[in-house]
């Protein structure tokens, strides 16, 4: 378990996996998210952890989240919204960086 801090001072235990799954489900119902969005996410949320465990527990979300919903992974090009679909591709460490400077990214969607 760790502890998450929120915008009221208040702190909390909880499992950083289910939380994440329950605010990426939430992003969903708008349409895609960014596999950086994740991350985002938890910085928000003042986590003290590494970035290599954010992607950890972000990967254990996603993975989560394939499972139990019909998602899609899409690359996205920012700021237009082309894409294509990329369920094959392996994940690596980069891929749950903010868009680079040709401004790809990787998302997930609902299908």
């Amino acid at each position: 378990m760790s502890t998450v801090g929120y915008g009221n001072g208040a702190r909390s235990k909880y499992d950083p996996v289910l939380w994440l799954v329950g605010e990426i489900r939430d992003l969903l119902d708008s349409g895609t998210v960014g596999l950086y969005e994740f991350i985002w996410v938890f910085r928000g949320a003042e986590l003290d952890a590494a970035d290599s465990q954010l992607r950890s527990y972000a990967m254990a979300a996603l993975s989560l989240l394939e499972s139990e919903e019909a998602l899609q992974r899409v690359r996205l090009t920012w700021p237009q919204e082309s894409s294509e679909q990329t369920s094959g591709e392996a994940l690596s460490p980069h891929s749950w960086d903010e868009p680079g400077g040709d401004g790809t990214y990787l998302a997930v969607t609902r299908l």
